[in-house]
């Protein structure tokens, strides 16, 4: 079945069916301007092309002032600017929080076992979780905040497996400390990338 061209936004071309994929719909309520029916957008989208132009996408007629009374005013660059760095600081303390609690509970867990094992006194387990909690959350913080503005999902996927690798390596070259590092950057990873982050509207 072919979409015609009044189902979709004619600026994102989001789909205005809901029956359609949520990734490919515009969440905008749907706008029909005069100048043609099939002449179709959705309101955020209008509101935004309108700060720049006051005229309609497609044919470029003049476009009544009413139609645009009720449209939201659009954003100003210093309110998009505020709003991305809200997005970042977010994801950064989202990413932060999270990795710390990861990191603690895997490497305490490791800690509690290596004590009842013989293989770590104590103060080596503290050492060493103080030491992967604090990679956890700065890694965590670096790709949360990182997450906001690129798409680094596939080098966090890469550094989350590189680093679950290396804990067996590094525990058995350089012991409980070394390997904590590597499972807290593992932890700060897997948190800051692979989990999606909130959406602030």
């Amino acid at each position: 079945m072919t979409m015609s061209v009044s189902d979709a936004c004619q600026i994102c071309l989001g789909s205005f069916n809901e029956k359609d994929n949520e990734d490919l719909r515009c969440k905008n309520k749907k706008v029909v301007l005069p100048c043609h029916e099939s002449h179709v957008f959705g309101r955020k989208c209008l509101a935004i092309w309108y700060d720049q132009s006051k005229t309609c996408p497609s044919c470029r007629a003049p476009v009544p002032s009413y139609v645009f009374e009720n449209m939201p005013p659009p954003r100003s660059l210093r309110e998009r600017g505020t709003r991305k760095l809200s997005q970042i600081a977010t994801n950064a303390f989202i990413g932060a929080a999270g990795s710390a609690l990861i990191g603690a509970t895997l490497i305490g867990t490791s800690g509690i076992i290596n004590i009842y094992s013989g293989l770590a006194e104590t103060g080596d387990v503290m050492t060493a979780l103080a030491a992967g909690v604090r990679t956890a959350t700065l890694s965590g913080a670096v790709f949360g905040a990182g997450n906001s503005v690129a798409e680094i999902l596939p080098y966090g996927f890469i550094g989350f497996c590189i680093s679950l690798v290396s804990c067996p390596i590094a525990y058995a070259s350089y012991g409980y400390l070394a390997a904590s590092h590597f499972a807290g950057f593992a932890a700060g990873a897997f948190v800051g990338t692979i989990w999606p982050p909130p959406h602030i509207n």
